[in-house]
């Protein structure tokens, strides 16, 4: 019978996955060789991500795109990793294998910036009219944006005291990054996606995002080239989409 790593590297990428959110936080528990086998799946994933947006970010330069941090776009992970994962998990409890293997295999993602030769005109600026919604209604191409771990550790040490008055099985909602108003406008402007944790399941749910999971939410964003707020435009530029997703691994 093949492993989860040998079905996910011969295609079944989606199903696999699927099946390790199924079993949820036995996925630990069920012993050591499934547990390394869902953190391979989840390490496998997230190098297809990475390579996948350096492609994205060298087809959005060609293309003009200017980025709000060019330097931020995609990183390397951060050396004390390993690290910084002991130290979260020692103040709030475990956090899902997913995120894990990005802040292993990634760091950080921000692709913030604009491209204004873009049309529909204003989907870095004013925003454009939401497919079949009031005229007035405003959407936004919300660029992905994975924060740094390091990101997660400050926040948490913001929230030192509701750490401390946290009850055995409670969550805390931790501000996962900003939504398409928050990344255009500022933070002030917008709201959160959030993710609660602890998690000791394989994925997580991402809070306030039509995604249901952390890997939805990256494998929506990359469907739509890296601006998953396109899906709400009545005449997104397909054929550019189409253009800067072009041989995308699957993952």
């Amino acid at each position: 019978m093949a492993s989860l790593i040998e079905r996910y590297e011969a295609g079944e990428t989606v199903e696999v996955w699927q099946e390790l959110i199924d079993a949820d936080a036995a996925v630990r528990q069920s012993g050591g060789e499934v547990a390394a086998q869902a953190r391979g799946v989840a390490e496998r994933a997230m190098r297809r991500v990475r390579g996948n947006v350096e492609l994205l970010i060298g087809r959005l330069e060609e293309l003009g795109y200017r980025f709000s941090r060019r330097e931020a776009a995609i990183t390397a992970p951060a050396a004390d990793t390993d690290a910084l994962v002991e130290q979260v998990e020692a103040q709030i409890g475990p956090l899902p294998l997913a995120l894990v293997a990005f802040y292993r295999q990634i760091g950080e993602i921000d692709l913030r910036g604009e491209l204004p030769a873009w049309e529909p005109p204003g989907a870095w600026a004013d925003g454009a009219p939401l497919a079949g919604v009031a005229d007035d209604a405003r959407c936004y191409a919300d660029p992905l944006v994975v924060p740094p771990l390091r990101a997660l550790v400050d926040q948490l040490e913001e929230l030192a005291e509701e750490l401390a008055a946290l009850e055995p099985e409670e969550a805390l909602l931790i501000g996962f990054s900003g939504d398409a108003l928050a990344k255009r406008e500022g933070d002030d402007a917008g709201g959160l996606y959030g993710i609660l944790l602890p998690d000791p399941a394989f994925d997580t749910d991402l809070e306030a995002h039509g995604a249901t999971t952390f890997g939805d939410y990256l494998r929506d964003a990359l469907r739509w080239s890296g601006f998953p707020g396109w899906i709400h435009y009545a005449e997104p530029p397909l054929e550019t989409i189409e253009a800067l997703r072009a041989n995308f691994e699957r993952f």
